[in-house]
């Protein structure tokens, strides 16, 4: 049994993003080695990312319009996993295991609002879905043009899905090889693993979005 929960901070020229991680993994082995069966275990495990909002102040550029500051109230990941794992004894030295696993994982936020200019004046904006509200932040008398108090728009029209781009679920399945062979003052241990994911968003299923992850190999 492991856990961990430790905070992150994250930096741009500009802006400091902070997150509370944490972990938990588990390990219940089912059997030992006996002759050519190998010892096989389950391994459960979850972690994720929380914080209570991520607030960029560096304008943020869309087609038509141009984001002054952006907030993400609460935004959090979920992720868990579950693995079997064969292990083989081939000498005193040597073992070698492979594992066949597969998860789940879930991006969500409660808010998202924003600051934008228009016509020298300063606006609120408020994000239900792809649904935007504005507000006149403070009194304005604009550069000119009408001052509006209040509009509704959709971030459909600026090219930008907002619920597609900080909301999906994914799931994943992983195959891996591993050998771990001690000689002397020496460790020498070699991994490979390959994973395969889809993710799916509000407008998306899930055949569609399964090309939107591909497989990856590591050693």
């Amino acid at each position: 049994m492991s856990t961990g929960l430790w905070q992150r901070q994250i930096r741009n020229a500009v802006d400091t993003f902070r997150y509370c991680s944490w972990q938990l993994a588990g390990q219940y082995r089912l059997n030992e080695a006996s002759g050519a069966l190998p010892a096989v275990a389950l391994r459960l495990g979850a972690w994720g990312n929380r914080a209570s909002q991520t607030a960029s102040t560096t304008p943020v550029r869309v087609q038509g319009a141009i984001l002054d500051t952006v907030t993400v109230a609460q935004p959090r990941d979920r992720q868990f996993q579950a693995d079997a794992v064969a292990t083989w004894p081939l000498s005193l030295q040597l073992h070698v295991s492979a594992l066949l696993g597969a998860g789940i994982g879930h991006l969500s936020y409660s808010g998202l609002s924003a600051t934008t200019t228009l016509n020298g004046c300063q606006y609120q904006l408020k994000f239900n879905g792809n649904n935007i509200l504005g507000n006149l932040a403070a009194p304005c008398t604009g550069t000119g043009a009408a001052v509006i108090r209040q509009f509704f728009d959709s971030s459909g029209d600026y090219g930008v899905d907002v619920a597609g781009e900080i909301v999906w679920r994914s799931r994943f399945v992983r195959a891996g090889f591993n050998a771990h062979w001690p000689s002397g003052p020496w460790d020498l241990p070699a991994a490979t693993c390959c994973t395969r994911c889809a993710a799916k968003t509000s407008t998306t299923s899930w055949p569609d979005a399964a090309t939107r992850c591909t497989a990856t190999t590591t050693s």
